[in-house]
């Protein structure tokens, strides 16, 4: 609050104190200050003039509180203060000389009418592998009618199916446009998945907005291990069985099969690798049609990637 001791100037509420409210009795009518009541927004002006002819102070608070939004001290006749009120609120008042002079002054704080946003969230890829770094997000904060909203803070958050969060905060350009990098954490043996917002907090200016959610799932990057390939024998007559075994990717799926002269299948086998990476099998050949003398072959080829192995014998 200011206040200082000057001439009568404009002001946009006048309060005077009252001819003969130095004698008690004005209170009852609550006519010692007028207008008793004084409002006033916000950033407006206010002249205390004392119109009687003795002295009289207007001072904030109460004959047993002062509160010291404004206290004009003592003021001749005719003499006045100003006073600019910058915050809302109801403050009692009265004259420090003769406290049974007593006012109020209502500051009306003004009407904010804020501005709808729309903030938008740019599609991001819904499946990446655990090796594809930081995820690169962007948007826009606009007004409703899609006016650009510039200097704002954007706040970007992701919370995953284990409730890993993670987040950040940028700026929006002067075209509202927004930008930054997101990583999104998971542990090594488990693929993540996670949502992902933004959103905008608001402020005097602009209402809050909050993006749809988009969805992404952090795949573990999946190492790839060479297949090899072993049998018991170098030779085979119809009726033996094929020992099969050697190594690939753990847990992938296998198909081993054995041929005869590079086109005829005489067996075929479905097998899980173990955990450890190792696979073995068992191809039976009995009373085959194709166990001829000749070449034959094993392949085995993963069902997951493009990786495979010849023997052949």
């Amino acid at each position: 609050m200011i206040g200082v001791m000057v001439p009568s100037v404009f002001a946009d509420v006048v309060i005077t104190s009252t001819i003969g409210s130095a004698t008690p009795g004005c209170e009852v009518s609550s006519s010692c200050f007028f207008p008793s009541v004084g409002t006033v927004n916000v950033g407006e002006t206010i002249i205390f003039l004392n119109t009687d002819s003795v002295p009289h102070t207007f001072t904030a608070g109460t004959p047993e509180i002062i509160t010291g939004e404004f206290d004009t001290s003592v003021l001749m006749s005719g003499d006045s203060y100003v006073w600019t009120a910058d915050s809302g609120g109801i403050i009692d008042y009265f004259c420090m000389l003769h406290p049974w002079m007593v006012g109020v002054m209502v500051i009306d704080s003004p009407v904010v009418i804020s501005s709808p946003t729309n903030i938008t969230f740019d599609s991001i890829p819904s499946t990446v592998p655990l090796d594809y770094g930081l995820i690169p997000i962007t948007g826009q904060l606009t007004t409703s009618d899609g006016t650009p909203v510039s200097g704002k803070t954007i706040h970007l958050y992701g919370i995953s199916n284990r409730n890993v969060e993670t987040g950040g905060s940028t700026f929006t350009d002067s075209n509202g446009y927004f930008e930054r990098s997101l990583q999104l954490w998971h542990e090594i043996d488990h693929p993540g998945n996670w949502e992902v917002f933004v959103y905008f907090e608001g402020d005097a200016d602009y209402d809050s907005s909050v993006s749809a959610s988009r969805y992404i799932t952090v795949e573990p990057t999946v190492t790839t291990v060479p297949i090899t390939i072993s049998i018991n024998k170098s030779t085979y007559e119809d009726g033996d069985f094929l020992l099969v075994s050697g190594t690939a990717t753990p847990n992938e799926e296998l198909e081993i099969i054995l041929f005869a002269n590079a086109e005829n299948v005489v067996a075929r086998e479905f097998i899980t690798v173990d955990s450890s990476g190792s696979y073995s099998t068992s191809l039976e050949t009995f009373d085959s049609t194709y166990m001829v003398f000749g070449e034959y072959g094993v392949l085995a080829a993963s069902q997951t990637v493009d990786i495979y192995n010849v023997v052949c014998f």
